[in-house]
């Protein structure tokens, strides 16, 4: 899959600028199996969806949106854990691209 990479990539950019956001107990780590429905509030949720598409866009120059990730539940959407949010992403690369 050839934007795995670059999702990865964006991926971990914006957890680390998420974290820059947040104190320390509650930082993210950029493991795959890390949950995040149910760990961040709705703000930071935002936020790290509003990186993740700028990070896409400034680095890929694909444009991909992620709001429509704010009406679905967290703890079982695309928003469970980084993997699952990284495989979304990598994906709406690809169809962007397509």
């Amino acid at each position: 899959m050839p934007y795995t990479e670059p999702a990865l990539r964006a991926m971990h950019k914006a957890i680390a600028e998420l974290n820059d956001l947040l104190p320390a107990p509650e930082r993210l780590s950029t493991a795959g199996d890390t949950v995040l429905g149910g760990r961040l509030d709705s703000l930071g949720v935002v936020n790290l969806l509003l990186a993740l598409e700028r990070i896409v866009e400034e680095n890929e120059g694909v444009t991909v949106s992620l709001m429509d990730l704010l009406e679905v539940d967290p703890t079982t959407s695309a928003l469970a854990t980084v993997e699952r949010l990284t495989a979304l992403v990598r994906d709406r690369m690809q169809a962007a691209r397509s």
